[in-house]
């Protein structure tokens, strides 16, 4: 199980989610990053493997060929559909992203809120193939718990974790969230 995947919002520097209490807010959690299976240096591959960058492209390669790549580096990567590039015995096909490179297909989205009370997940479903969407409802003004952010600040907020199954994993992530006045 992992549990040190950290949702941040893009939005803020300190990534901390914001919501006025009597608002909802939507929240897309994208899960690709976890699940990815990322291509590695000295791995052996097949044909049929598929791999992501670590550089996203927007993109997953598929390998026909098989064996080690010919390089400790990463291939160059085509950033068009279709595209190829070789590599040692492998040739790397760009093909829509999708759940083609993921270790699995999340299901089974689910979300607590900590502390409870409050602040509610109103809705989770999985919008994408590794797209969580949650609708989170309520919460008041200065409810949570004090937290301690890298740069030492003390934030009152609450803490979010979501959980999803891909294949065989139970991958657990968090956010938080500061319900702030309008």
């Amino acid at each position: 199980m992992n549990s040190d995947f950290i949702f941040k919002d893009p939005s803020y520097p300190d990534g901390i989610y914001r919501k006025h209490a009597d608002a909802t807010r939507v929240i897309e959690l994208d899960w690709a990053p976890a699940l990815a299976n990322y291509w590695a240096p000295g791995r052996g591959y097949s044909s049929g493997d598929y791999v992501r960058p670590r550089k996203p492209t927007g993109f997953a390669y598929l390998a026909s060929g098989s064996g080690v790549q010919s390089s400790n580096r990463e291939p160059r990567w085509p950033s068009t559909l279709s595209g190829t590039v070789v590599d040692g015995n492998i040739t790397w096909t760009a093909v829509e992203a999708g759940a083609n490179g993921l270790r699995g297909t999340p299901a089974s989205p689910t979300v607590a809120v900590d502390p409870t009370g409050d602040l509610a997940a109103a809705s989770v479903s999985l919008v994408h193939v590794a797209r969580v969407q949650m609708i989170l409802s309520g919460g008041s003004n200065g409810g949570g718990s004090d937290v301690t952010l890298e740069d030492g600040t003390v934030v009152t907020c609450y803490k979010v974790s979501a959980t999803i199954t891909a294949g065989n994993e139970t991958l657990v992530g968090s956010l938080l969230v500061e319900i702030v006045p309008r």
